[in-house]
């Protein structure tokens, strides 16, 4: 397919890399991309005035000296090479940090993967994938959405994302994914199991940025509109543990919580009987007596003397 620079990019090292791929060349007796599918250079800082950049549906990735080794941004460039745009929040491209196609981090021990766009761009997991066209008719889902980390542990039956869309447009998708922190996405930088909802600025193949819309918790809804056809999703619950959220989504009027069991038994007991006893004894009688004796006279004694004179 045609490929075209991605934005993170510089041409200032045009000459070293042209130099690296020839001398590849000349040393195995091949190009570079006939050698593997992906051919990463690691330059030194003097050759870059970037971290690091790749091209879209390409072979070759460039990197500035030490962010050669780390494995969050040979993700990032390589997400590149296999056609992903970047990942963005609050109209910066690079702050979706619940997947590598955000900002690169200067790590390797972080583990976390790609979002829900991103998954379903690559069809890494198209057997767990929802299609609900808006376009057609009213269209619904209701059950439990897996984390990708549970793709092992569930069959094509369960599903893990939807995508919601119009067929007259092409830049107007929605995607629901629930995001596990477990496994291989352990230390996802935002988000943690939670429901996320993304756009996608083209369709579901394209080479197009993404961006979150929300992040849901247990209890919470999102409403949104996919080329003018409102639509909802709520999470009526989530389980880490299991690697679910149970959720709804419709297009049109408002979704009514559904809830998650019914009351699990009536009162195992009728209400504890009346009080046993009436009160012991009526209030004790009035005061006993009146004051056994009148009030002492008054003081029996004048004051003896006058004030002593002053010293």
């Amino acid at each position: 397919p045609e490929f075209s620079k991605a934005a993170d990019g510089t041409e200032n090292d045009s000459k070293v890399r042209n130099s690296v791929t020839a001398h590849i060349s000349s040393a195995f007796g091949a190009h570079p991309r006939e050698l593997a599918d992906h051919v990463m250079y690691c330059l030194p800082d003097a050759a870059l005035n970037k971290i690091a950049y790749a091209w879209f549906n390409h072979w070759n990735s460039i990197y500035s000296d030490k962010w050669c080794t780390y494995s969050a941004s040979q993700m990032h460039e390589v997400g590149h090479n296999l056609g992903l745009h970047h990942s963005g929040e609050d109209n910066y491209q690079y702050y979706d940090w619940t997947g590598v196609m955000g900002t690169s981090f200067r790590t390797s021990d972080k583990r976390f993967c790609f979002n829900g766009p991103k998954y379903w761009q690559l069809r890494w997991f198209v057997d767990r994938h929802v299609n609900l066209n808006l376009g057609v008719r009213a269209n619904s889902y209701n059950g439990r959405l897996y984390g990708t980390t549970m793709y092992s542990a569930t069959s094509s039956a369960d599903k893990m994302i939807i995508r919601l869309f119009d067929d007259v447009c092409t830049t107007c998708e929605i995607y629901i994914s629930f995001n596990h922190a477990s496994s291989y996405n352990a230390d996802t930088g935002d988000g943690p199991n939670m429901v996320m909802v993304h756009s996608k600025e083209g369709g579901e193949d394209s080479s197009a940025k993404s961006w979150t819309e929300a992040k849901l918790q247990a209890g919470q809804g999102y409403t949104f509109e996919v080329n003018g056809i409102p639509a909802q999703v709520l999470v009526n619950s989530i389980d880490a543990t299991a690697g679910y959220a149970d959720i709804s989504v419709a297009s049109g009027s408002a979704i009514t919580p559904v809830p998650t069991k019914l009351p699990t038994k009536t009162p195992t007991r009728q209400p504890t009987p009346s009080p046993t006893k009436r009160p012991t004894k009526l209030p004790t009688p009035s005061p006993s007596k009146i004051p056994t004796k009148i009030p002492t006279p008054s003081p029996t004694k004048i004051p003896t003397r006058r004030p002593t004179p002053s010293p």
